[in-house]
């Protein structure tokens, strides 16, 4: 008797292991490349913002060269992650000395108006998607095997797209593992190629590797919603959903993205970008503007071209700085100052005198480099005004006590980034609470500083917490 009850036990724990294996390994599809993600959104009911999300991680991780893939953020707490148990046995048992963390959660815990960890840039925070009402908000997730180590950039081994349960589905917090994918190295590093770095590739070129069925109007129509600097995201949109009515829309949750789109959408206009041209807005000498282009067809040459510079994208005054281009590449140094938002355009000219006809097609807005991190609520750039280096604090609404936080916080001007902390430009920096107030910038109150140097290639801005104990760097200036 005691012999069978053993016999029993025996196969019960059995059955019980073998269950409790069955439930605890998961063998998900793994996503390799565009083409498998325009399957799985079009075959599956995923939010929208997942894609912008996964957009967002590819480029926002270090891949080297060996395809190893490493975090450049805090898992615990930067841009809404936390450490996760997997006590649902949603993945397999986690390798010994990583630990799994899920990112993505865009929406701020309560009560805290001024977070210290990072937070996501606006277009994640508010998406130019109309999400479909079914899906939800805030329920798509990245799930990240990364090393414990509470130190450096962790090195992480797998990467999982899911998503919440709707909460009519009345599963609490967990994720759906119907609705849950490996996401390989290879397709990250698909993803990459729509970044909204000025070294990526073009908008035809992109099409033209994953898309053919979408014509140059329809790119020019993507540059008009999403903007010259993010239409590489709405490019990636219009090729993985098929179903594009209806798509693109406005947050209205977010003024400074609501400005934007009155700004980009000025009527008919084509982008240089479409027509294969280079024409930009560069630092010259001196702090003021050179127009530099490349690629102008020899035909529109020969028929009579010019380079016009304008003050912004909005500025349809007949402008008087411009001249006849001869050759399809070259530079023009214009007397203006340089600021924020002057655009070059091409225009057909005529006769000796270089008469300006109708216009062909316009490049870029001129914009400084992006705004770096400094805590949760608050960041630094550098940027230029009437031709001068200047730093610009955001800082969140709401967030009081700032000024408290950063008491003994400076920022100074570096000709390079191998300077030293000490080694900043003599009498180009200021306390942190001794900037002047500008105007506000969405979600963020703005306060600046203007040095009296000359903005030139390799110029830095650096913001010391106290001393010279270094928080944050913006990238250098660089001369295109």
């Amino acid at each position: 008797m005691k012999q069978s009850r053993g016999v029993l036990l025996s196969c019960l724990l059995t059955l019980v292991t073998a269950v409790a294996v069955n439930c605890r390994e998961q063998d998900y599809q793994q996503l390799n490349s565009i083409d498998d993600l325009k399957k799985v959104f079009s075959e599956k009911s995923f939010p929208l913002h997942s894609l912008i999300l996964l957009h967002w991680f590819a480029n926002n991780v270090d891949i080297d060269n060996n395809n190893i893939v490493r975090l450049t953020f805090n898992p615990r707490g930067d841009f809404g992650s936390h450490y996760y148990g997997n006590y649902d046995n949603l993945l397999d048992p986690v390798p010994s000395g990583y630990e799994y963390f899920t990112v993505g959660n865009v929406n701020r815990p309560y009560g805290d108006i001024c977070p210290v960890s990072q937070d996501f840039p606006e277009y994640v925070l508010y998406p130019r998607v109309i999400e479909y009402a079914d899906t939800g908000r805030n329920r798509d997730r990245l799930i990240v095997s990364a090393q414990a180590q509470n130190y450096g950039p962790r090195m992480i081994t797998e990467v999982y797209l899911t998503q919440h349960f709707r909460l009519q589905d009345r599963q609490g917090s967990r994720y759906d593992p119907e609705h849950t994918f490996q996401i390989s190295t290879n397709l990250l590093q698909q993803l990459r190629l729509f970044s909204f770095n000025d070294n990526r590739p073009s908008l035809q070129e992109l099409r033209d590797q994953f898309n053919r069925n979408i014509d140059d109007n329809q790119l020019n129509n993507i540059i008009n919603i999403w903007g010259p600097d993010q239409a590489p995201l709405g490019l990636l949109f219009s090729i993985v959903i098929r179903d594009r009515t209806n798509l693109f829309g406005v947050c209205s949750s977010s003024r400074r993205w609501a400005r934007d789109l009155a700004v980009k959408k000025t009527g008919e206009w084509q982008s240089c970008e479409l027509q294969k041209t280079h024409l930009d807005v560069i630092t010259g000498g001196n702090g003021k503007a050179t127009i530099l282009w490349r690629n102008v067809p020899l035909q529109q040459i020969n028929d009579g071209a010019a380079v016009v510079l304008f003050k912004n994208q909005m500025d349809k005054a007949s402008s008087n700085i411009y001249t006849r281009i001869q050759n399809t590449e070259g530079t023009y140094d214009t007397s203006v100052s340089l600021n924020e938002g002057l655009q070059a355009r091409l225009h057909k000219a005529q006769g000796y005198w270089a008469t300006i006809k109708e216009e062909i097609c316009r490049g870029k807005e001129f914009q400084s480099p992006h705004a770096v991190s400094i805590t949760g609520y608050a960041q630094l750039q550098l940027f230029v005004q009437d031709g001068k280096g200047c730093f610009r604090l955001y800082i969140k609404e709401n967030c009081s006590g700032w000024k408290s936080d950063f008491f003994n916080s400076w920022v100074g001007l570096y000709t390079s980034a191998g300077k030293s902390p000490k080694d900043y430009e003599s009498q180009q920096w200021q306390w942190a609470t001794k900037f002047t107030q500008g105007q506000d910038s969405g979600e963020y109150q703005t306060f600046e500083y203007c040095t009296g140097t000359t903005v030139v290639p390799g110029l830095q801005a650096r913001f010391m917490i106290e001393s010279y104990n270094e928080k944050a760097r913006t990238p250098i200036w660089r001369d295109v």
